[in-house]
């Protein structure tokens, strides 16, 4: 049975991890010289695939194709959600701890939530030192 908080531990110790970095070439959770990669999608995928969701069959639903061995990737990941029972919310809303934030172009996953906002982690960017690359961010992210 899937299990959001323990994706959402996932999340949490990937983000402390020191050797964790962002890229799209070696975004399916691969080690290359020391460092095992994500990128935002890749990051949310292996979450929740950590949480036993079922994320290779909501990715036949959500991309209408056999799974690749690929992580989703941010176009399709709205309808991947939808597939594995995640509803979308009002952003003005609660953020809830482990709610995913999806936007075009962009996902993280909820750290702790506010009305409105919250603190986000996640792989963000391969222009941050490695340390940040997948983090729990430092600031609030709002809508």
């Amino acid at each position: 049975m899937p299990n959001l908080n323990i994706a959402y531990q996932w999340a949490i110790n990937k983000c402390n991890q020191a050797n964790i970095g962002y890229s799209q070439d070696y975004r399916n959770q691969q080690t290359v010289n020391g460092v095992t990669y994500y990128d935002c999608s890749s990051f949310i995928w292996y979450a929740l695939k950590a949480g036993g969701f079922d994320v290779e069959s909501a990715y036949r639903t959500a991309t209408g194709e056999t799974y690749s061995g690929n992580a989703i990737w941010t176009a399709v990941e709205r309808a991947w959600l939808q597939a594995l029972g995640f509803v979308q919310v009002d952003i003005n809303g609660a953020w809830l701890a482990g709610d995913v934030l999806w936007r075009s172009g962009h996902t993280e996953m909820v750290y702790s939530g506010g009305t409105g906002q919250g603190v986000t982690m996640g792989a963000h960017s391969p222009n941050r030192p490695l340390a940040d690359q997948a983090s729990i961010n430092s600031s609030t992210s709002s809508a």
